[in-house]
């Protein structure tokens, strides 16, 4: 927990904090690191969590799919390759 009166989930991690060691989950963007695609997302509503600093190449909710100019590479999990314009 992270903030003046540890009532925040520190950068990577997302929660509703009350105090106790297990309110902070880590962000799953679509995974867990190191296949992790956004270093932070933010709590909303009742438990979903944006990934709000999808890494260049990938986009959604979760940074879970390659951008418009960008495709799969073979491999698990597949990694978004940028065309380049």
């Amino acid at each position: 927990m992270a903030g003046d009166h540890c009532k925040m989930c520190p950068p990577g991690y997302y929660g509703k904090e009350i105090g106790l060691l297990g309110d902070c989950t880590l962000c799953s963007c679509p995974h867990r690191p190191p296949f992790s695609f956004s270093p932070t997302c933010v709590l909303e509503g009742d438990g979903g969590f944006p990934c709000d600093a999808c890494i260049p190449g990938y986009e959604g909710q979760y940074c879970e799919r390659c951008t418009e100019n960008g495709h799969k590479e073979q491999g698990t999990p597949a990694r978004c390759i940028s065309r380049g314009l």
